[in-house]
């Protein structure tokens, strides 16, 4: 065996290794907010200075919608692996949105991340969400 091929057969192992250690260790386990409070907490350890009014959490609970008082954009939560990731949504932020039943799919301008869909537990609900992100135009709904 050539010292490439060690190289390659220990690398491969080591990779191995550290994955199954992480999973064993519980880090490959995915983040759900247990209710609209953990949803809060998340979004405020990014924007201590907002205020939340209204929630909204997804079915499978890995995103929350929020308004917030006095700022003119939504703010977003979602949990990305072990770890949350928050952001502010203004309308100028979302490329397009498409509601269908009780889903919301956002399409922003942001290359990093494009675009993503959220169910909600009613059509009530999303319509209400969509609403807040697209007060210039309506929505497209597909049927």
């Amino acid at each position: 065996m050539t010292a490439f091929q060690l190289l390659v057969v220990f690398s491969v192992f080591s990779i191995s290794l550290m994955a199954f250690i992480l999973h064993r260790l519980g880090q490959s386990s995915g983040h759900i907010f247990d209710n609209e409070a953990a949803a809060i907490s998340a979004f405020l350890e990014e924007f201590p200075d907002s205020a939340v009014d209204e929630v909204a959490l997804s079915v499978d609970q890995r995103t929350a919608m929020m308004t917030l008082a006095n700022e003119p954009c939504l703010g977003l939560v979602r949990a990305m692996g072990k770890f949350t990731l928050a952001r502010k949504l203004a309308p100028e932020d979302i490329r397009a949105s498409h509601l269908q039943d009780t889903e919301l799919r956002l399409v922003l301008k942001d290359f990093a991340d494009p675009s993503f869909s959220i169910k909600f537990q009613s059509e009530e609900l999303t319509r209400r969400c969509s609403g807040y992100l697209n007060r210039q135009k309506e929505p497209k709904t597909n049927a």
